[in-house]
């Protein structure tokens, strides 16, 4: 392996866990430190499977394989931000300071052995005594580069980047030392000088600044960031291997998605829009798989917001630009685009639009095998059956809800699986809307046998909406024990899971048998059951949750008058 950036490692006072569980808590706790601080460039990935590591006894060898010496920095600095997190949370009991070197170089490998003269020289300067003594009680890392890495660094920083461009000093300081054969060696200690207060620092490395700090310059209004505004950009912007630009637009992507999850929408935006504009010509499926994602997730974020008009200009560049790409993880993007349009068009009173995209969808998708098509013509089938069973045309949805059990109902895959079973339920009701009781009742116990064992939410929910509809038609006949069993067959199963769809089919369960009992003439075991969902649920914070928590405390004052009438 030629040509790499290595990091050295060195934990501080590892040899005082006393005690091997000690030791793996602390080797554990860093393992997810250094697996999180790289997510800004391999955010679904694991650094431990992908590079390669050799232990120290107090810390470890990573070879950055891949990385340019720029991110090779900033995984360092990252570093340190988790460190500090970790011992705000956990100082007291694992507290974790380590000296790191940055180093450059080759590595070869003899018997299980990794050698490398970039391991000697980060050895020489991590065990050196001045270097150690920098890291004390108030530094949680303390971080030094060899004269190669520095090298290195200093050539591929372009000084016209202004997200790079070094301003008022070099964020490294040159320092000299011996080596264990007393020759005078050259290091760099990076962004603090040697004797000055770390406060006085900051100013003299803007790269560092720039790195810690989150990424994005908010000068403009909606905080959209100039396109060499974004580190990652800028840093592997000009390198012509593939890999390397798939690391960054995915590395782009990942941080969206957080942003997102962190509520930075606009954050979250404008590097949906970067990646858009800047690798939206790029042909290479991987990247084009990432910039289809990236403007179907833009498209949903303008629906949350309420902009319907742009989300659906959203779907339409991303049907224009890709409709004809054959790649499954680009075809799926333009398939969900296609179920979302529809649904908005729908929602805007417009079902012939929405049924015509369903047509499309069905007609360009319904012979592709892959799961994550196949997913999305069913959703179609599904959605288009409702619509059709809504402007009363139920033959026209019954033939589609049995097109869609009959093309997928021998698939495994829960995406497929769950509009199976939906199917097979909403052509239940509309045969019961057609006074086919029986027919009706016989594909309820179809889901109920075919689905019950299956742990997906999905499917749990259409096997209760089974059970609970069974239950309602045998009390309608009159049959309360056998509806009572089938209610208790929901607690039962479901009263563990914390799903909010299927704890509030256990409530509703509860409720409904507090009605049969009720009407079989236990008043005060159906006023135990309102007692128990009031009890039991009261202090959730879903709304639907709510909901029948006040529906309890009617039907317990409801059923407390009737025993109090009953008694006076």
């Amino acid at each position: 392996m030629k040509d790499l950036s290595i990091l050295l490692i060195d934990v501080a006072n590892f040899s005082r866990y006393d005690n091997v569980q000690a030791q793996r808590r602390v080797l554990e706790a860093l393992q997810r430190i250094f697996t999180k601080a790289a997510r800004f460039f391999m955010p679904y990935g694991d650094v431990w499977s992908k590079w390669v590591r050799h232990g120290t006894g107090d810390g470890y060898y990573i070879a950055l394989d891949n990385l340019p010496p720029q991110v090779a920095l900033c995984y360092a600095s990252k570093l340190e931000g988790g460190l500090k997190k970790h011992n705000q949370k956990f100082g007291q009991d694992l507290p974790l300071r380590m000296r790191m070197v940055l180093a450059f170089g080759d590595l070869e490998k003899v018997g299980d052995q990794w050698l490398s003269e970039a391991f000697i020289e980060a050895e020489r300067i991590i065990n050196y005594d001045r270097f150690k003594k920098h890291l004390n009680q108030d530094k949680t890392t303390v971080l030094a580069a060899t004269s190669a890495f520095h090298y290195q660094w200093m050539k591929d920083n372009r000084p016209e980047d202004p997200t790079l461009k070094i301003q008022n000093a070099q964020p490294w300081r040159s320092f000299a030392f011996k080596d264990k054969q007393e020759q005078v060696r050259e290091a760099y200690l990076w962004g603090e000088l040697w004797d000055e207060p770390v406060e006085t620092q900051t100013a003299t490395s803007p790269v560092r600044q720039f790195f810690a700090s989150g990424h994005y310059d908010k000068r403009e209004p909606l905080g959209m960031p100039a396109p060499s505004q974004t580190p990652m950009a800028s840093i592997l912007e000009g390198q012509q291997t593939p890999e390397c630009t798939e690391q960054l637009v995915s590395a782009l992507f990942g941080e969206a998605v957080e942003f997102g999850n962190s509520d930075q929408r606009q954050l979250e935006m404008a590097l949906y829009d970067h990646l858009i504009r800047k690798y939206h010509d790029r042909s290479e499926p991987t990247i084009a798989g990432w910039v289809a994602k990236a403007m179907f997730n833009k498209a949903v974020r303008l629906g949350i917001s309420i902009d319907p008009q742009a989300e659906l200009a959203q779907y339409d560049s991303l049907f224009e630009h890709y409709q004809d790409r054959p790649e499954a993880g680009i075809a799926e993007h333009v398939a969900k685009a296609m179920v979302n349009k529809a649904v908005v068009l729908g929602q805007r009173d417009d079902p012939e639009g929405e049924l015509a995209l369903y047509d499309a969808l069905i007609a360009r998708y319904q012979e592709r095998p892959e799961a994550e098509l196949a997913e999305q013509v069913a959703s179609a089938m599904f959605n288009k059956a409702v619509v059709l069973g809504q402007r009363d045309d139920l033959e026209g949805a019954l033939a589609l809800y049995d097109a869609l059990i009959a093309r997928y109902q021998e698939r495994p895959e829960a995406e497929l699986a769950e509009p199976v079973a939906s199917a097979m339920f909403n052509k239940a009701i509309v045969l019961g809307q057609r006074n086919e009781s029986e027919e009706e009742m016989e594909l309820y116990d179809q889901v109920i046998a075919r689905y019950q064992d299956r742990p997906d939410v999905g499917l749990a929910e259409q096997v209760v909406n089974s059970k609970l509809k069974k239950a309602i038609h045998l009390r309608h006949r009159d049959e309360h024990e056998a509806a009572t069993a089938f209610c208790d067959q929901v607690i039962a199963r479901y009263q563990d899971r914390s799903e909010t769809v299927l704890v509030e089919k256990v409530a509703m369960a509860m409720l409904y048998k507090a009605v049969i009992l009720l009407l079989q003439d236990q008043p005060k075991a159906g006023l135990a059951l309102c007692d128990q969902v009031i009890t039991r649920y009261q202090d959730h914070p879903e709304a639907e949750l709510a909901e029948w928590v006040a529906r309890a405390h009617e039907g317990k004052i409801y059923i407390m008058d009737l025993l109090h009438l009953r008694f006076n």
